[in-house]
């Protein structure tokens, strides 16, 4: 029975039973063949045992082995583990690799088919993280597992071509749809990026006008769709060496302390913008320039964190935003500083909130003064926020009360619910793609 065995099937009912039925024959032999080793070792003890009698306990001694390899073989054959479908089997590694990227390598030792599984799912292998991963031969046996996975490649240092995440971008650059990359020497990247939709760049304070131009080449990068400019702290936007075609960007984060250049920056990729993350830090302008007038057609989602350590009412740009959607404000200082916001329906609002700019409101996610200023605005005016329907807050009994009061007097259908984490460029669900290779 065991020489027809073939392990890249899956078994029947019918060979299930089959095999079992050889097992209950295979292990009756095996206690008779022990029985009989045992008796012959016994009276090879008592006499003197010739050549013959030695034989023949190494035969019956190798007998048994060879019994119990083939029980091992059709119980494994059998194996629960062995009879899930490769498609099956391919989901649950999937899914456990996502969890934990190093999974794929357990689960690849359960069984030979569950090895075999695992070595036919390319995505659950794009999700190893390289820079865990040594030699660097094994490194390009993964990526060449993940077939034509796109690539995220995170380059941490200057360019040395010794290093792995250069190495990489050389022999895959065709994959690699994501990278994140310091400012520095960014404009001397000479590999032909074409493929690349989303780049991330932290710029610190040493970094050429060029390596902060050459991400809006449209020329160069003709899919990018996602672009982070992080730490940007040096240069105006003024004298800047601007490509003559820009990138179709729909989603882009600026942290800045130099307002001035973000708004010039914004102001340029203003009409293809869907997804807008602002973080100011300090202060670099002057109360007196005159603001940006930026209108964005297609924008849904804007985010502004303000982290300005002083007060004052400017602000570098003035924004229209028709059909904007979800709106997020974090600010030590100003109330409201979107002020556009008659079709939002989801807002995330940290302290002041001008509840009157909101009128479409559904969800809304803010701390307990932002919550008392809402309660206290429905006693003036119990009809606001008629779409209004859930609260995303640290509940408190006392809150809840107040809410369970409001809803039973004006009739309301309001819900109090925990708070969800505000997305952030990365941890957005629309940027977040799990199916990569980190180096």
């Amino acid at each position: 029975m065991s020489n027809s065995l073939d392990f890249h099937i899956i078994p029947s009912q019918e060979d299930v039973k089959s095999v079992k039925l050889s097992i209950l024959q295979l292990e009756s032999r095996l206690e008779d063949a022990k029985k009989t080793y045992d008796v012959a070792v016994m009276a090879a003890s008592l006499i003197k045992a010739d050549q013959e009698k030695t034989d023949n306990i190494k035969g019956i001694y190798e007998e048994i082995n060879l019994i119990a390899q083939q029980i091992e073989l059709q119980r494994r054959w059998i194996a629960p583990a062995r009879r899930l479908p490769y498609d099956i089997c391919s989901m649950i590694i999937l899914d456990l690799c996502i969890e934990d990227w190093r999974a794929i390598f357990s689960l690849g030792g359960v069984c030979r088919t569950w090895r075999l599984s695992a070595l036919e799912t390319p995505r659950a292998w794009a999700l190893v993280r390289l820079h865990h991963i040594s030699p660097s031969e094994a490194r390009d046996t993964i990526i060449e597992r993940g077939r034509s996975i796109p690539l995220h490649l995170k380059i941490d240092s200057y360019y040395i071509p010794g290093r792995t995440q250069w190495g990489t971008l050389t022999k895959y650059e065709s994959r690699v749809v994501c990278l994140r990359h310091k400012g520095k020497d960014f404009s001397a990247l000479r590999y032909s990026l074409i493929n690349i939709s989303k780049l991330v760049i932290s710029y610190g304070t040493w970094f050429t006008k060029n390596d902060l131009c050459l991400p809006f080449n449209g020329e160069r990068f003709p899919c990018l769709r996602s672009l982070a400019l992080r730490d940007l702290h040096t240069y105006e936007s003024e004298s800047m060496p601007w490509p003559k075609i820009f990138v179709s960007l729909q989603e882009l984060e600026i942290d800045t302390s130099t307002p001035r250049l973000a708004s010039g920056i914004i102001s340029r990729v203003s009409n293809s913008l869907t997804h807008l993350y602002i973080t100011f830090h300090k202060t670099r302008f002057k109360s007196l320039e005159t603001p940006f007038d930026i209108t964005f057609p297609r924008l849904r989602h804007l985010s502004i964190v303000d982290n300005i350590r002083q007060y004052t009412s400017y602000w570098p740009f003035q924004a229209h935003t028709p059909v904007l959607e979800s709106y997020g404000e974090v600010s030590e200082w100003k109330r409201c500083i979107h002020k556009d916001t008659t079709t939002v329906t989801e807002a995330f609002i940290k302290r002041y909130m001008d509840v009157e700019r909101l009128p479409q409101l559904r969800q809304l996610t803010t701390s307990d003064s932002g919550i008392q200023s809402l309660l206290a605005h429905f006693l003036t005016t119990p009809n606001a926020f008629p779409n209004l329907e859930l609260l995303h807050c640290p509940p408190t009994e006392d809150l809840q009360a107040e809410i369970d009061a409001l809803n039973a007097i004006y009739g309301r259908e309001i819900a109090l619910v925990p708070p969800k984490k505000y997305s952030s460029f990365e941890s957005h669900p629309r940027f977040y793609l799990p199916l990569v290779c980190i180096c």
